[in-house]
């Protein structure tokens, strides 16, 4: 999951944000539910952590406020940690049984990843176009201007307490000069001024005009903007890069849950087929009887040690009988499978009565 970089892009006046309603901060809320979770997950309770999961989830997928870079890049991490709730559903459904849902909430988090990656691009493009014409001008700026800067730079510092005092006396005199109506008052400071005529220019000299502090205030903006440019044109690629991975991420999980369904029908109908009903085949492939001979051969696969024998990892053996809890769901052996995923739990025996194959031959 990505994480929020400290970095500000803002282009636009805070008059012309528009005003997007809130939506929650899904980042947040992943790494602080998401232990929580995985424990319930840890401890074979798949079904109390999926409904948990699905609690967080929004209604719909909501809006991607592209106002202005700033949020587009917000919300671009949100919708990042919006994809990874998805999927973390899909994960949770899966451990739980529920594979469709599992297959649902992968396509929720492929949209998300989706929409996220184009939204992304849209407000990062014009962006890193932005940067690259202003680095573009700022390389011209340094070039140009590089050794004319210098006398600026130079400058900047103004004139030294002691300078600033000649000149405040200089500005004094004259200003005696041009107001005073006494004649001998007058004569000393034009006296003054003639005297000091020639530091002048040398004091105003040693301070920026309006003008050179533009020049140099640009200068130094052409400078910044060579430093923060290409940390932020990467910064940007990066957020492009990293959203279209998560588009990667959920393909293969639809496939293979895709897959799953597709071995699970053919058992089913092999399984089917196997079974008799009063000494008959059932040839239905819907309808009650159907039904009736489905339930028969899922309840046959609850109490065939095979299964379990081959699976001895006790998170296979929860895997398996979540299934069968979601194939046998409002049947009379539900009850049957709620014992055996509590057994498994406590690390006892799955399918009690039944000794396992590596038993038997042992005796």
């Amino acid at each position: 999951m990505r994480i929020t970089p400290c970095l500000t892009l803002a282009l636009l006046p805070a008059a012309l944000v528009a005003q997007v309603p809130a939506i929650p901060d899904f980042p947040a809320i992943v790494r602080a539910k998401t232990p929580g979770i995985e424990a319930l997950l840890s401890d074979g309770h798949p079904l109390e952590a999926l409904q948990q999961t699905e609690a967080l989830l929004p209604p719909a997928l909501p809006a991607f406020d592209k106002s202005t870079p700033n949020a587009g890049r917000k919300a671009s991490v949100n919708f990042s940690g919006l994809t990874t709730l998805y999927l973390l559903a899909a994960k949770t459904a899966g451990l739980a049984g529920e594979w469709e849902k599992a297959l649902d909430y992968c396509g929720k988090a492929d949209v998300c990843a989706k929409t996220n990656y184009q939204n992304t691009l849209d407000v990062a493009t014009p962006v890193i176009a932005t940067w690259t014409q202003a680095m573009d001008q700022a390389k011209q700026i340094v070039a140009e201007q590089g050794e004319s800067i210098k006398a600026l730079q130079a400058k900047e510092a103004g004139r030294t307490p002691a300078e600033e005092a000649e000149y405040q006396a200089i500005v004094a005199k004259n200003n005696i000069y041009n107001t005073t109506k006494d004649s001998s008052a007058k004569k000393e400071a034009l006296e003054f001024l003639q005297k000091n005529k020639d530091r002048v220019p040398v004091l105003e000299g040693k301070v920026l005009t309006p003008k050179e502090r533009k020049e140099l205030a640009d200068y130094k903006i052409a400078q910044d903007n060579l430093v923060r440019g290409p940390q932020i044109i990467a910064s940007l690629q990066k957020d492009i890069e990293a959203t279209k991975s998560e588009i990667a991420l959920c393909q293969p999980k639809i496939d293979a849950i895709n897959k799953n369904l597709k071995d699970e029908a053919a058992d089913i109908a092999k399984g089917v087929a196997a079974v008799k009903i009063k000494g008959k085949p059932v040839k239905e492939t819907s309808g009650p009887r159907y039904e009736e001979a489905k339930a028969m051969f899922f309840e046959g696969e609850l109490t065939n040690r095979a299964n379990f024998d081959s699976r001895p990892k006790k998170s296979e053996r929860l895997n398996l009988l979540f299934r069968l809890h979601h194939n046998l769901a409002g049947s009379k052996a539900l009850p049957k499978v709620d014992e055996a995923i509590e057994r498994v739990r406590n690390d006892q025996d799955p399918v009690p009565g039944k000794k396992p194959a590596s038993a038997k031959k042992a005796k």
